[in-house]
């Protein structure tokens, strides 16, 4: 424990000094769905559902996008700063290392997260208690998020290079989890992926919550929750075992450094 805590304050402490980008990092993505706000108060009808069909999933997105590209991007940033071959050379175990410097990124998601939902409900007038309820659920695909990111680390070991990759695989992840639209609607193989993915079940359960006053105590809501969870937790896990071996080769084969 006392290696993560570490590797989270220097992370923390290279993240304070740059102030501004600390707030911008927190702030900008609860302005990414303001244009569905103002879509809605347009042309629909029911300009306060829809708001809340569209943007409830904004929570979910935030901690995805977020995490994917910070925590997943994390071993580039060691690589093209040149402090990877620190990390490997001391007696701390790297992915000891890793976790503790996500602690901040999903902190900064989760805090941004629960503002743009919270703007949501006191937009819609929905009530505080809906707001937590919908705060957790949101918080239950961070294991998913995880296991998402630390396998996109593993393809930065094996590749190096990995941005136009992971803007398709964003991409991707939008139109398959559902944001704007029922995933009803995909393509048949698309649909196949989409129920098969742990996301879009989370975002349908938010939305039950929120549109249609259901409870986070709902049976079926309350299983499909435990049942995101533990995936998750197993995903991440496996994650980390296949990150640590492509570590341990990386350092086997000296492979570290663009070339």
């Amino acid at each position: 424990m006392g290696i993560i805590f570490e590797s989270f304050k220097v992370a923390f402490n290279i993240q304070k000094r740059y102030y501004l980008n600390f707030l911008f990092n927190i702030t900008s993505s609860i302005f990414t769905f303001v244009p569905f706000i103002f879509i809605s108060l347009t042309i629909s009808k029911k300009p306060v559902e829809y708001i809340l069909w569209v943007v409830s999933a904004s929570g979910i997105w935030i901690i995805l996008s977020q995490l994917i590209w910070s925590v997943g991007l994390s071993i580039r940033k060691e690589i093209s700063e040149g402090t990877l071959e620190e990390i490997l050379l001391s007696p701390s175990n790297p992915i000891l290392v890793f976790i503790g410097k996500s602690i901040l990124p999903v902190t900064l998601s989760a805090v941004s997260a629960f503002l743009t939902l919270l703007g949501v409900v006191i937009f819609s007038d929905r009530s505080i208690l809906k707001l937590l309820e919908v705060f957790f659920l949101t918080l239950t695909c961070v294991p998913v998020a995880l296991g998402i990111s630390f396998m996109i680390s593993i393809l930065v070991i094996n590749f190096k290079e990995v941005f136009a990759f992971l803007q398709v695989l964003m991409i991707f992840l939008g139109i398959c989890i559902g944001l704007t639209y029922p995933v009803d609607g995909l393509p048949r193989p698309l649909y196949i992926i989409s129920r098969i993915m742990l996301i879009p079940e989370i975002i349908r359960n938010i939305r039950e919550i929120l549109i249609y006053n259901k409870s986070i105590l709902d049976k079926d809501i309350l299983i499909n929750s435990g049942v995101t969870i533990i995936t998750g937790i197993i995903i991440l896990f496996v994650s980390l075992l296949l990150l640590n071996n492509a570590i341990e080769k990386m350092k086997k084969k000296g492979s570290y450094n663009y070339v």
